[in-house]
């Protein structure tokens, strides 16, 4: 047993990048060309101002800046997505959506990061990430018609062209997926003309999707990249150090308990009640009618916030009306015998059912 955990010790520790390629066959310079293209289009979104770079590579963007047709920030997103930019390539005929990677220091980041569990959301056959999926989602719905338009007034010639990095290459990804389902909204584009480039790519579908779209979606891993290897059982690992710091971040924010610690069950009685009054509604009881002052909860995905004195109030009415419903229906049930006992009053009685209470001798 120890000489098999050693074997596996040393079998993990000697892995290198070469291992998972030893079998590949070798890309051909052609099918490299766009990647070094796409990354400089990819740096170029973390520029405020293309025309006076302040962080330009060794060989500069070569890019025209006046082919830039839109480059959206932090602010316009709404954290919603990463920063990004469309550029029209005329040069290579090509129409490009490159999307910025992760921000250290912006937690909207870390909320589409982490906004996951394993086997939360299914889509076209698989499992894909579901932050990653809605980021995409509002991505397309933002610039569907502007990548529509720009492609239409191309000729319909022109490549569809998605680019990322990181946290970006996720959102890219799937993207992609969602536009090959859906050439239509993009005015038909074909999928030979759709091409995804992610460098560093997360880990945001499953294997069987990966291997469906292959033919466009070309991931790029640079040699030992510990991100595309993560797997998923260290997802709460990474939460735990993503959410360092943001506790770093929101250390002046101070949560005292409340005084008193009880749970409220003000919902939760509100529903039983409802379901009990409509079951008896259905069995035909007599007098059972659903309560009109018990309103129904309308579901927006955030619970009210109420004061402790409101929720006292709240809660004390809600009996209230429970108890004030019951002993109606009690009274016109049955009547009290001159021995103080409980009789069922037959002239209430529900028709074809025979209720029957055993008086106590």
């Amino acid at each position: 047993m120890c000489s098999g955990f050693a074997r596996w010790v040393w079998k993990r520790c000697a892995h290198i990048s070469g291992n998972d390629s030893a079998n590949w066959t070798l890309v051909a310079p052609g099918e490299f060309e766009p990647i070094p293209r796409m990354c400089r289009l990819v740096l170029a979104v973390y520029e405020t101002d293309l025309h006076n770079p302040q962080f330009s590579p060794q060989h500069g963007y070569q890019l025209n800046p006046d082919w830039v047709i839109k480059r959206v920030t932090y602010e316009q997103t709404q954290g919603r997505a990463p920063p990004y930019l469309i550029y029209t390539d005329h040069e290579h005929k090509e129409i490009v959506l490159a999307v910025r990677g992760l921000n250290l220091y912006k937690e909207s980041d870390y909320k589409t990061l982490l906004d996951n569990r394993l086997g939360m959301q299914m889509f076209d056959g698989g499992f894909v990430h579901h932050g990653l999926l809605k980021s995409a989602v509002w991505l397309l719905n933002a610039e569907g018609e502007t990548l529509k338009r720009l492609w239409e007034e191309s000729g319909k010639e022109y490549g569809m062209v998605f680019a990322g990095h990181s946290l970006g290459s996720g959102v890219v990804s799937l993207l992609t997926v969602i536009v090959a389902n859906h050439r239509d909204k993009l005015g038909g584009v074909p999928r030979e003309k759709i091409r995804c480039y992610a460098m560093a790519p997360a880990r945001c579908m499953s294997l069987n999707l990966a291997v469906k779209y292959a033919d466009v979606i070309h991931s790029v891993i640079l040699q030992d990249d510990f991100l595309p290897r993560t797997a998923t059982p260290l997802e709460d690992v990474f939460k735990s150090i993503f959410w360092l710091k943001m506790k770093e971040i929101d250390s002046g924010t101070i949560t005292t308990p409340p005084i008193i610690q009880k749970l409220e069950r003000m919902r939760t009685i509100e529903q039983e009640l409802r379901d009990a009054l409509e079951r008896a509604v259905s069995l035909n009881i007599p007098h059972a009618v659903t309560t009109p002052d018990v309103e129904p909860l309308k579901d927006n995905g955030t619970e009210p916030s109420l004061s402790e004195g409101d929720q006292a109030s709240q809660t004390e009415s809600t009996s209230t009306g429970r108890k004030t419903n019951w002993d109606e229906v009690v009274k016109k049930l049955f009547r009290k015998s001159e021995s103080g006992n409980l009789v069922l009053n037959k002239e209430v009685s529900a028709p074809n059912h025979n209720i029957s209470i055993d008086q106590p001798s």
